[in-house]
């Protein structure tokens, strides 16, 4: 019976709320959430089994659902990891940095005095790290040479595997048009390329960095670090979380928004209804409201059909973090670095295109049916005209709209 009016309710809506409104069952809402949760879950699978996420290695941090970076400079916080030759001085510079947000708030200076070469190394990972063909697969680093005025003339990397085998490549090239004023962003591919071997390093097990500077002659040198980790490792969120913890997630996240929507639709409804003197009682309300988000599963089938139109792989950087959703606010976007912010703009929005269009269109015609059903639902329970009817409803979604969207600014939806 109840299966029966879930279907009535999308093609005969001023019929069947008479029905549901003078004998109220919660049957009809329980397979009604039931049905939205398990399209939900479909519906994320189909999106984030084609979207990856960007790894780093240290691992980045999360506050306020942002990735931060707290963890993502460990290795440019720690003056006392670095050796120097010959020794330096390390401390950490306050007021020459890069970025805040993912970067940390300092960066790592080396000077010493009178001396044509400089190396620094970090022999302390915190493990080892994985640079096969299965691991990641760049290197970043952030430098900036303050003195001498002038790029050395000769710069290489070597990345440990063991106590003395090691891979090194030149970066003399990469810092040829290097001034003081200038942060280098130098990406090294890892794991292939033209690097010399000495010993028997693997790939699978790198465990120190080394970089080395030499110049022609003998001079003061400065040199800062910004960021320095390991990229360009992709998973997706269900890679990552695991198949169990990501169904239990999107399965929650189903349950937690029809369920929100639903009371607020109905407090909301069920207000607006004695304000304007309507001789409501809550459960027939309550119920009634149950079964107009039935367009709730309607809208999810039109988008889980629209997901085809995403590529086979949607990869984003680093600094977007699984937070369930494909598409970002520009203001979120600017907080990222240039690079991410072009990938972003130029190819993810791009790829995302039709789906976002498909969404805002869909979402739209979501809350004009909830409005039309909804004055249905008041008519059954009220003698409102179809006028007032359609008015008191539309007041009541616009309402809750703006209550659920408080809500989600606030991180509470």
């Amino acid at each position: 019976m109840f299966a029966t009016d879930i279907l009535k309710v999308l093609y005969a809506p001023h019929k069947v709320f008479k029905e549901i409104t003078h004998n109220p069952k919660y049957w009809g809402p329980l397979l009604i959430i039931i049905i939205f949760a398990a399209l939900q879950t479909g519906l994320y699978y189909s999106q984030y089994s084609r979207t990856y996420y960007e790894e780093t290695y240290p691992a980045t941090a999360q506050v306020g659902g942002l990735q931060t970076g707290s963890q993502l400079t460990a290795w440019t916080d720690t003056p006392a990891l670095w050796a120097t030759t010959p020794t330096a001085s390390v401390t950490n510079n306050v007021l020459d940095i890069m970025n805040t947000t993912f970067y940390g708030n300092n960066s790592l200076q080396f000077e010493v005095t009178n001396s044509s070469t400089l190396s620094m190394k970090i022999s302390n990972l915190n493990g080892s790290v994985n640079c096969g063909q299965d691991g990641f697969q760049d290197l970043y680093l952030q430098i900036k040479i303050v003195q001498p005025n002038g790029a050395p003339s000769n710069t290489t990397i070597q990345l440990y595997s063991g106590a003395s085998s090691y891979f090194q490549t030149d970066l003399t090239t990469i810092l040829s048009n290097e001034t003081s004023t200038v942060w280098n962003n130098i990406t090294i591919p890892v794991g292939k390329g033209t690097w010399q071997i000495t010993g028997n390093p693997t790939w699978s097990e790198i465990t120190g960095i080394q970089l080395n500077l030499s110049y022609s002659e003998a001079t003061n040198t400065t040199v800062r670090m910004g960021g320095l980790f390991f990229r360009g490792l992709y998973e997706t969120p269900i890679e990552a979380i695991g198949a169990a913890g990501f169904t239990a997630s999107v399965l929650f996240s189903g349950l937690f928004t029809f369920i929100v929507q639903w009371l607020a639709l109905s407090v909301v409804f069920f207000l607006i209804l004695k304000v304007m003197k309507g001789q409501a009682t809550w459960k027939p309300l309550f119920v009634a409201i149950a079964f107009s988000l039935v367009t709730l599963v309607v809208e999810t089938l039109i988008l889980l059909a629209g997901t085809a139109t995403l590529p086979a792989q949607i990869h984003y950087p680093f600094e977007f973090t699984y937070s369930f959703q494909l598409s970002y606010t520009p203001d979120i976007v600017s907080m990222f670095s240039a690079a991410s912010q072009t990938v972003y703009n130029s190819v993810i929005a791009i790829d995302l295109s039709t789906l976002t269009l498909l969404t805002t269109i869909v979402a739209i015609g979501v809350y004009v049916w909830i409005t039309l059903i909804g004055s249905t639902i008041i008519r059954a329970l009220t003698e409102f005209t179809w006028t007032k009817s359609i008015l008191a409803s539309a007041a009541s979604v616009v309402l809750s709209y703006i209550i659920l969207s408080l809500l989600a600014a606030f991180g509470l939806v």
